[in-house]
Parts: structure tokens; sequence; C-alpha cells
């Protein structure tokens, strides 16, 4: 190797011993670009790690609660319902409300609830998503789970913080949503609960109909077809 390239190999001996022994012939200064590159990139990391926590922050609901989100707020989104001709910047306020058995009964679209159920199932819990368009035009959604067991009550850790609840004790769950908007979905759509066929529970594991204006999915969920399919059934 020449003598050139051994004291370029040798980055860390100081220039003035490189010019003593190989006069005329400076090495470059060693590597001062990854430096740079290293700078770029750790700047680079940064704002990548502050971008992940603005959108997992924005990603946040703040409608929870019963409270309507602003109309300058993108938060609400994630609770928006609506069917696939809107679009969702067109959203002026959305919110979900927990319902107990009497108040989800108490909704207009309870009409397509299963009037009758399987041995073993009955209301576990409901919700009721509302959401309002810039035009005026609202939609709304029923989403009620029928369940086998029982509602896990929330347990608190000593700090105060909430421990996870068991969710097996629900049992075997099935959930029905009834909207008054298409629902925005690549499966079939029957016109009726009559034309819905056993195999769309089987195979696609839902089944989505249309009930007078309105229009019902219904999810096998943790349960089996067939305890799906006695509940669709019993829908009006």
């Amino acid at each position: 190797m020449k003598e050139q390239q051994i004291l370029e190999v040798l980055g860390t001996v100081d220039e003035k011993y490189i010019e003593e022994a190989a006069p005329g012939q400076r090495s470059p200064k060693p590597l001062l670009w990854v430096r740079w590159v290293s700078l770029a990139a750790c700047l680079c990391l940064v704002a990548g790690v502050l971008f992940a926590l603005f959108r997992r922050t924005a990603a946040v609901p703040e409608t929870g609660g019963g409270e309507r989100g602003g109309s300058t707020d993108p938060a609400f989104y994630s609770v928006a319902v609506l069917p696939a001709t809107e679009e969702k910047q067109d959203v002026a306020a959305a919110v979900v409300a927990p319902l107990t058995e009497a108040n989800a009964r108490d909704q207009p679209l309870a009409a397509h609830l299963p009037q009758t159920l399987p041995e073993g199932f009955h209301f576990g819990r409901g919700s009721l998503y509302q959401t309002s368009m810039k035009n005026g035009v609202e939609y709304d959604l029923l989403r009620v789970e029928y369940i086998t067991g029982e509602l896990p009550e929330q347990q608190c850790a000593a700090d105060g913080g909430a421990i996870a609840p068991d969710l097996s004790s629900l049992g075997d769950t099935v959930i029905v949503c009834v909207m008054n908007f298409p629902p925005d979905t690549d499966r079939v759509v029957y016109a009726s609960r009559e034309e819905v066929p056993l195999s769309a529970l089987e195979e696609t594991e839902a089944a989505d109909f249309q009930a007078g204006d309105c229009f019902v999915s219904v999810f096998p969920d943790t349960a089996g077809p067939e305890a799906a399919w006695s509940i669709l059934a019993a829908i009006q």
C-alpha cells in the first residue's frame, strides 16, 4: 500500500504529521460530511416524533360525554357516521352517547331492533351516534350489543387509574346497527331482511339489508352465525 494511502487510513493522525510524511499531499479532512448527514438525520427524527405526537393527539375524540365537537376541530371526525356519498370535511358536529336499554328502546331507530332474542341473550349496551352536516342534514346510527354474559364492572387501581375489564365476561356477542342512511360497505346490501341468506353471516361475518327508510347491519362478533341469524330473523 502506498504511503499516502496508509496515512489516509489512519484518519486520526494529526495532519501536521501527515504533511511531514508526505509533503504537498494533505489528506482531506476525514468524513466531515458524515457530521452534517448525522445532524440532518437527527433533525428529521425529531421532526418525525413531533409529527407523530401531533397526529396521535388529534386522533383522540373530544366529543365524549355527549359534548359536541367544534366545527373547527376535526377530532370529532372519529365518531362521525355518514354515507359514502358524503365527505368528512362537510361534517359540522358529531356526538356519541351511551344508552340504557330503556333509552335505546325510546329511539325512533329502535323500531328495527329485534323484537325477541335467542335464549340466553339479553341487552348488553347501546350507543347513539348523531352527525350533523354543514348543509343541515342529520345522520343517526343506533348500535346495540346483545350478550349472553354480563357487562364487567369498571375496576380502578390503587392510583385511581382504570383497569381494563375482562371482556370474556360478555360471553357471546351479536351487534346490531340501525341507521337512517345506507351503510358505507362493499358487502351486498339486501333489499329486505327476508332476502338475506345465512351464508352472508357465515362468509362475510355480517349482513346488511334495508328496513323501510332505514338500513340494518348485523354482526355475529364473538357469537356464531346461527345466533346472529336468530336475532336477524326477529327484526321487523
